[in-house]
């Protein structure tokens, strides 16, 4: 009885995720000025604004760069980025609340899951960085997928700010910068946008090969 209790908790998380997914799949991700059109519109209720708009648009499985590049647009790059983290916190607390509760007791079931947590739980911090820096899934749905697992509340946001923190920034950076487009600063932020997908693609590929020779080797 509880290991189905486990099975449906995960189906439901499942089914969450999947229409949240749908949701932006049918309506569209937003674009970065039509964004800003929105927040400046609410005048000193931006920042609010952002904050809480944030939370619920990442949660709901929407790209991070476009949040940014939108409040940046707005605010500039620091105060855009600071809201913007400010509301990546709040989706990515939710996210792992629903994660832990609906799909924890699944993963404790099952050796093959439990062994991969205990190897992200050795390296909390670094564990979770890595995911968000790397470019393999939404920042949603990285979220979810450590609350399954043992990672501590403290350990995820931790490695949930190092990784996240740069690049909101350069997009951040872009977004202010972009109606300018011939501008240095433009020119600088472009530059910065493409060596960290350079950079996080590299890092992707070198860490499937270690891997990969890892499960060869065991």
């Amino acid at each position: 009885m509880p290991a189905r209790s486990a099975t449906a908790r995960l189906g439901l998380l499942i089914v969450l995720v999947a229409a949240l997914a749908g949701t932006v799949a049918v309506v569209g991700v937003p674009d970065p000025s039509r964004l800003a059109a929105t927040i400046a519109g609410f005048g000193s209720l931006g920042p609010v604004i952002v904050i809480g708009g944030s939370a619920l648009l990442l949660a709901a499985l929407v790209p991070r760069s476009v949040l940014a590049a939108g409040a940046g647009l707005v605010f500039g790059p620091l105060l855009g980025s600071v809201y913007v983290l400010a509301g990546a916190a709040l989706a990515a607390l939710a996210a792992f609340a629903a994660g832990r509760v609906l799909g924890r007791d699944f993963v404790t079931a099952r050796a093959r899951l439990a062994a991969l947590d205990a190897r992200l739980t050795a390296r909390s911090v670094l564990s979770v960085a890595l995911m968000r820096i790397l470019p393999i899934a939404p920042f949603g749905l990285v979220s979810y997928g450590f609350g399954t697992t043992s990672v501590p509340v403290g350990s995820y946001l931790l490695g949930t700010a190092i990784g996240a923190a740069q690049s909101t920034v350069v997009y951040a950076a872009l977004g202010d910068s972009a109606m300018n487009p011939g501008s240095p600063g433009f020119m600088a932020s472009l530059a910065a946008a493409a060596l960290l997908v350079i950079g996080s693609a590299t890092a992707t590929v070198i860490l499937r090969r270690r891997a990969a020779r890892h499960s060869a080797t065991s």
